[in-house]
């Protein structure tokens, strides 16, 4: 069986474990739809969070970005969704805190918590924090924090190899958010040491880190892939020589800056490092004007190469080009960050033809749920592109064989979001809604929290907030 690719870095789990992890995915799918639906005071794309990492970031006293600011939020009147998503987000909290003991994921089976690696992280406490702070679960938070202040340390630097990539952006992303949104300053501590075991990664020359990293013994192996490589805003100047259209296939020699045999995509392997170089942009307060130019070279090669339409209803999809360099008609659910990801850019200057797009693509990314009758999108959508004889041969949209299961993905919700935030069309809520209630559905287990759908076919058919750099 293929085995489905984590979020941003396609590292494959297996399905039994990525089931297992589910929380870790439901915090984020969770916390993206608590964003959907939050309150009409908060409308305004970013307004107040941003304000407040901005302030911190330049070390204003003054700042929103506190407990007030979301204690408030989140104890005034809820509407029907945005207390069923904080009722969601408590159930799956507390079934991990009291069966997980406080490890990387609970196995809502053995109703017993599990590792990932070698050893615990505590990937799902630290992954959790800054969700469990801007809902408002302040006293969740302090538990989680306290246990973090005197234990966490020991917790993760122990012998093992890890991922550098999923490290990086759980941990080490989640332990820095928890600092800039609560000030306490353990957190920042912990992050240092955390990121001090982690330099020993890049010892894979060319400045580019191992894949998996000891963070004790300080031994690192393993070839990375793009998306591990362009999380991490590292100097590419070599393979923006080679790939003028801003397209990068997933897997490069390193050493040299060739391209290997191998596919471009902006799901699996490849997404970060597209999302980054907008990310990256934004964090300089807009002053990295080659990170923009990469950024806006890679959408415009995204148009050109890698678009296609279904057959008969012209659904937008965002394919793959495969080592031949022909477009597959696959879209990745991984894939559905990228309207988002587009829209961000349109709120931040870019042109209005990528909103257009945004638009687009949301709308193919919310077809993935609802062709099925459990509303549940499957891993990857096959689409149909042309009729044969004057007939269409199989149905427009179709789950691929073998990637046909849902576990808890983030990306279309997240979508969903920053396009309501953007354009405040209130069909965008709809769909959140849609979704939120089939994973309660279908995904809610009986001894606490959620879990993934093997097979959506049966039914009929990976953020952490962070300052801006002044």
């Amino acid at each position: 069986m293929r085995r489905p690719h984590d979020r941003r870095s396609g590292g494959g789990l297996s399905l039994r474990v990525s089931t297992l992890r589910r929380w870790l995915l439901t915090a984020m799918a969770i916390g993206a739809v608590w964003l959907l639906v939050s309150l009409s005071s908060l409308s305004a794309p970013g307004r107040g969070l941003r304000s407040a990492l901005s302030a911190r970031a330049t070390g204003r006293a003054a700042h929103v970005a506190n407990r007030a600011f979301f204690k408030q939020r989140a104890s005034g009147k809820l509407s029907a969704d945005q207390a069923q998503v904080l009722a969601m987000t408590k159930r799956a909290w507390s079934a991990y805190r009291e069966h997980a003991e406080r490890r990387d994921f609970l196995d809502v089976h053995a109703l017993a918590g599990g590792s990932v690696y070698a050893h615990d992280m505590a990937l799902t406490l630290v992954d959790s924090l800054d969700t469990l702070f801007v809902l408002g679960l302040h006293e969740e938070f302090d538990d989680a924090s306290a246990w973090a202040k005197v234990r966490l340390q020991r917790v993760m630097l122990q012998r093992g190899r890890v991922s550098f990539f999923e490290v990086t952006i759980r941990s080490l992303g989640g332990l820095l958010s928890a600092y800039y949104l609560s000030a306490e300053t353990h957190f920042l501590d912990l992050a240092t040491a955390l990121a001090d075991s982690l330099t020993a990664a890049f010892a894979c020359g060319r400045a580019m880190p191992c894949q998996k990293v000891d963070l004790v013994s300080t031994v690192a192996r393993g070839e990375p892939s793009l998306a591990e490589i362009g999380t991490f805003q590292l100097e590419f100047a070599l393979v923006e020589t080679s790939f003028t259209d801003g397209l990068i296939p997933v897997r490069v020699n390193w050493a040299n800056g060739w391209a290997s045999r191998a596919k471009i995509s902006w799901g699996a392997h490849g997404d970060s490092y597209y999302e980054y170089l907008l990310k990256q942009w934004l964090q300089s307060d807009k002053k990295d004007d080659e990170m923009r130019r990469q950024y806006v070279l890679a959408v415009e090669g995204m148009r050109s190469r890698m678009l296609g339409q279904s057959h008969p209803s012209g659904f937008t999809f965002l394919g793959e080009v495969d080592e031949l360099g022909q477009l597959r008609p696959v879209m990745e659910h991984l894939a559905c960050f990228v309207p988002g990801l587009l829209a961000l850019g349109y709120l931040h200057g870019m042109p209005k033809d990528h909103l257009d797009l945004a638009q687009e693509l949301t709308r193919t990314c919310v077809q993935m749920y609802l062709f099925t009758e459990s509303k549940l999108a499957p891993e990857i959508t096959r689409f149909t592109t042309e009729e044969l004889f004057g007939f269409t041969a199989r149905a427009e949209m179709s789950a691929v064989r073998n990637d046909d299961y849902y576990i808890l993905r983030p990306e279309t919700v997240e979508s969903l979001m920053v396009l309501h935030r953007v354009t405040h069309d209130p069909i965008y809520r709809e769909h959140g809604r849609t979704i939120m209630n089939a994973i309660e559905k279908h995904c809610r287990t009986d001894s606490g929290g959620y879990r993934s759908v093997h097979r959506v076919i049966v039914f009929n058919t990976e953020a952490h907030p962070f300052p801006i750099l002044k």
